[in-house]
């Protein structure tokens, strides 16, 4: 096995996001938008073919948490 396929099954397993051009793991988005509290934009730039590409985050606020804020 090939250290380039080690790097791939390692970066599945660890749920690292998959560039939808070329299949090259990514492993952190380039920057953020934050929209709202609860929703994030993931900007992506894939280092191997250039694509560019977005991500949408919706996060779940905890109840208890909003009524001790």
């Amino acid at each position: 096995m090939t250290t380039d396929s080690r790097l791939r099954i390692f970066a599945r397993f660890m749920g690292f996001r998959g560039c939808p051009a070329c299949g090259e793991a990514l492993f952190a988005a380039e920057h953020a938008t934050f929209v709202s509290a609860d929703r994030v934009i993931l900007h992506w730039r894939c280092d191997a073919c250039d694509h560019a590409f977005q991500t949408r985050v919706e996060t779940q606020r905890d109840p208890s948490a909003r009524a001790a804020a």
